[in-house]
């Protein structure tokens, strides 16, 4: 599996965690508040704080039932306003902490993977390197040319002049 591929896939879990640690939604508030854990609490706390203060009037019945039940879970719970906000924000730092710890571990993986064998190295890479080919005139015979390992081109000898020959870069071709 490619670097970019991991990444993706790196990403895409790191979202989805992401999605779980979001706030939830009036309605699935007013449904599982009881059932939540503190921080999910905190998250909709904070997320409508301007409900708890009064400054934001509900608009209609769903906003109404959702000020009750926010205000019924902070009381019962007796949560603060601070206290949520240290709550979310150690909750951030740990799903932050474990994320980069994720992402590490792929690229130490990844580079793992990718040393040793055959030494093949894709296009992307940087600098020159020896290829041993096929004589384009004199059949049976096999030459070492240069090549650029970004791209795949030949290349002016005097890149590789100090490189070991060797068909580890582009084997079999």
């Amino acid at each position: 599996m490619s670097i970019n591929k991991k990444l993706k896939n790196v990403l895409v879990f790191t979202l989805s965690i992401a999605l779980v640690s979001c706030a939830a939604g009036q309605q699935s508030f007013i449904a599982t508040h009881q059932s939540m854990d503190d921080v999910r609490v905190c998250r909709n706390i904070l997320k409508d704080k301007d409900f708890l203060t009064n400054e934001k009037i509900p608009k209609n019945e769903l906003e109404t039932n959702y000020k009750n039940a926010l205000v019924r879970a902070k009381n019962k719970r007796g949560l603060t306003h601070s206290e949520c906000q240290e709550k979310v924000n150690k909750a951030d730092n740990q799903l932050t902490a474990a994320l980069l710890g994720i992402a590490a571990a792929a690229l130490v993986v990844d580079a793992a993977n990718n040393s040793g064998g055959s030494g093949y190295q894709p296009y992307g890479s940087t600098g020159y390197a020896w290829d041993l080919i096929d004589h384009p005139t004199y059949a049976y015979q096999t030459i070492y040319v240069c090549r650029n390992k970004a791209n795949g081109q030949f290349a002016e000898q005097r890149f590789c002049s100090n490189k070991v020959k060797n068909d580890s870069t582009w084997p079999g071709t």
